[in-house]
C-alpha cells in the first residue's frame, strides 16, 4: 500500500518520526526558519540504533589539503589479505551529517561484507565550500590505497561509495581516480547522490526533502561555475569511460532521482558496468534507515553483495553487469 506521497505504510510510519525531529523541514518557506546550526545540532541529538560491533574500530588523522582528516576504521576481524576495502562517505547534503550519523551502517557494511571500512569526515558547507569536501575524500581514497597492507586488504580490490551528498563525492572521486592514471579503485557505489544540481523531477519532493531543499544544500556547496566541473557535479563530466564498475540506488520519491537515473544511463552507455537498483516506495535516505525499513535492508543485502564481489582493477571494466 502507498500513500498520496508514493511511500509504502513502513516509510509513511518514519516519515512521521522524522518530522518530529525537524518539524520544519530543512528549509522552512514561513515562519522561523532553522539555521544550520540548530539542524546540526538536532541531529546529533537524535539518538540512532546501534550498529553490529566489528572486531576492531579506531579513528585515525589522515593527512589532507588543509589539515588532518578524520577517518574511522571498522575492521571485521579474521585473516584478511584478500579482503576488499570501501572508502565511506556520509550523506547530508555537504552540510551536515559526519562520522557519528554513518557509524552504524558502516558497522553494518564490515560486520556483513567482511571488507574493511574506512569513513571519511571530511569537511563541510557552507564553511567549506567545495572543493573543500571533495579534496578531503580524495586525501582519504590515496590515504587508503597506500596503505592497504597496514590496513589489512587488497589493495587491488578497494571501493568507494557513499549516500546522498557522499554518494556525489564518491562519483567525484572515481572521475578524479580515472583522470589521474593510477587509478586505485575497482569499484563505486552510489546511493542516491546528486549526480546533477539541477532538479529534474521536483514532482519527486515529499515533505522532509523538498526541490527547494537540494537547491539550498547546492547553494551552499558550489557556486554556478563550480558545478561546470565533474568533480563538482558528476554529470558535468564529458568522459564517463574507464570508470570503475557502478552499484547506483535510487528511491522513486526523491527529487535527485532523475538525475541520478540519467548518469547511471551514462555510465553504461560509455561502457563502465554499471548496475542500477530504484526502490520502489521509499525515500531520499532510505539506506541509512535500514533498521526501520524494509528496502533499506534491501539496498544493504545490494551493497554487501556488490563489496563481496569487488573484481580486482586489474579485470576488465567495460560489459555487462553481473
Amino acid at each position: 500500500m502507498t500513500t498520496d506521497h508514493g511511500l509504502d505504510t513502513q516509510a509513511t510510519a518514519l516519515l512521521g518520526h522524522l518530522t518530529e525531529v525537524l518539524p520544519d523541514g530543512f528549509l522552512p518557506m514561513s515562519g522561523s526558519p532553522l539555521t544550520l546550526r540548530e539542524i546540526r545540532a538536532t541531529l546529533d541529538a537524535w539518538p540512532v540504533p546501534p550498529g553490529p560491533d566489528p572486531y576492531t574500530v579506531h579513528d585515525v588523522s589522515v593527512p589532507g589539503p588543509a589539515g588532518v582528516v578524520p577517518v574511522r576504521v571498522y575492521h571485521p576481524g579474521g585473516e584478511g589479505g584478500q579482503r576488499p576495502a570501501l572508502v565511506w562517505f556520509h550523506g547530508g547534503g555537504f552540510a551536515l551529517g559526519g562520522i557519528e550519523q554513518c557509524d552504524p551502517l558502516c558497522r553494518a557494511l564490515a560486520v556483513r561484507s567482511g571488507a574493511v571500512v574506512m569513513s571519511v569526515g571530511y569537511r563541510l558547507a557552507p564553511e567549506n565550500p567545495y572543493p573543500a569536501g571533495f579534496d578531503d575524500a580524495c586525501a582519504a581514497v590515496d590515504w587508503a590505497a597506500a596503505n592497504s597492507t597496514a590496513l589489512g586488504f587488497d589493495g587491488t580490490r578497494l571501493a568507494v561509495g557513499g549516500d546522498s551528498a557522499g554518494g556525489t563525492l564518491a562519483a567525484a572521486v572515481a572521475l578524479r581516480d580515472r583522470d589521474r592514471g593510477d587509478s586505485a579503485l575497482a569499484l563505486q557505489i552510489i546511493a542516491y547522490g546528486g549526480a546533477q544540481a539541477e532538479v529534474t523531477n521536483p514532482e519527486g519532493s515529499f515533505p522532509l526533502l523538498t526541490a527547494e531543499d537540494v537547491d539550498w544544500f547546492w547553494d551552499m556547496y558550489a557556486t554556478a561555475d563550480d558545478r561546470k566541473s565533474g568533480y563538482c557535479c558528476p554529470m558535468s563530466a564529458d568522459d564517463l569511460t574507464g570508470l570503475p564498475p557502478a552499484l547506483v540506488l535510487t528511491a522513486t520519491v526523491d527529487p535527485m532521482r532523475d538525475g541520478l537515473e540519467r548518469y547511471a544511463h551514462r555510465l553504461a552507455a560509455a561502457g563502465v558496468r554499471t548496475t542500477h537498483r530504484r526502490f520502489p516506495g521509499t525515500f531520499h535516505g532510505f539506506l541509512s534507515m535500514y533498521a526501520a525499513l524494509d528496502q533499506g535492508a534491501r539496498a544493504l543485502d545490494d551493497v554487501v553483495e556488490a563489496l563481496r564481489a569487488v573484481p580486482h582493477r586489474t579485470e576488465p571494466r567495460t560489459g555487462d553487469a553481473p
